[in-house]
């Protein structure tokens, strides 16, 4: 799909089914040069917000190990649909950490609005600051971070040496779901993670008819940490990633 067309689809976006389930408001696209960075870093070639679908949040939750107890973090949680989704969850916390100051604003009401409604789920926090140096909550709980490709190439080498940091000065366990993974090479360099499974799932058909790009379907790889304990990949771990559309789009090949 050209540059343009995606453009075009971004400015007729709608109102996504899940919206209406929850109350909440995670519709929409916000581009990225409306988003002021905490990097001081422009990330042009991104498209800013947009909404991770449900289904695909769920699946992917569904096939990590051991998930009750652990801590969730979704780096770049945009107006916090992911952050809603993981209430769903047995975790411990649930942590939404975006840079811009806006749309953790309309994340952070959203999280008041669910913890109104579901007053028996863990509630959703909110933090405003650098996505790619988070502080990790203390304990030993494992940590499942969740990033929807949120800035460029350079960004998550940050993040992966941060994320490395906190696994060798803690031996934390972290499961790290990639959800458009345009940056996957990044994480497969690494020596201290490996591919848990590498996914391409297939949207409903009311996510279809609410897709941005029009695609009936959206890609996952899912990493875990080295080092005991460690869970046997998946078949799907070796399947090769795409990227469609430099910078911002990819998918994994089945």
């Amino acid at each position: 799909m050209s540059l343009s067309a995606i453009k075009g689809r971004l400015r007729h976006a709608k109102r996504h089914p899940f919206d209406k389930v929850y109350g909440v408001d995670t519709s929409n696209v916000i581009s990225a040069k409306r988003i002021k960075s905490v990097h001081n870093l422009e990330v042009t070639s991104n498209v800013g917000y947009v909404g991770s679908q449900p289904s695909v949040i769920r699946r992917t939750l569904d096939i990590v190990p051991n998930l009750g107890g652990s801590v969730f973090i979704d780096i770049g949680c945009g107006k916090g649909r992911v952050c809603v989704v993981a209430t769903e969850y047995s975790f411990s916390r649930i942590i939404g950490v975006e840079y811009g100051a806006a749309l953790a604003a309309v994340a952070e009401r959203n999280a008041q609005i669910i913890r109104k409604r579901f007053a028996e789920r863990t509630a959703i926090e909110i933090q405003v600051g650098d996505e790619t140096c988070f502080t990790p909550p203390p304990g030993d709980a494992p940590m499942v971070i969740f990033l929807y490709n949120p800035f460029g190439e350079m960004l998550f080498e940050a993040l992966l040496a941060h994320l490395e940091r906190i696994i060798r000065q803690q031996a934390r366990k972290i499961f790290v779901a990639y959800y458009n993974p345009v940056h996957f090479a990044v994480f497969d360099r690494s020596m201290l993670f490996s591919r848990l499974a590498a996914e391409r799932y297939d949207l409903t058909p009311e996510e279809k008819a609410a897709a941005i790009f029009g695609d009936g379907h959206e890609s996952v790889i899912l990493y875990q940490s080295v080092g005991a304990p460690m869970a046997p990949a998946l078949a799907s771990a070796s399947r090769k990633a795409v990227v469609t559309i430099p910078d911002m789009g990819a998918i994994v090949e089945l």
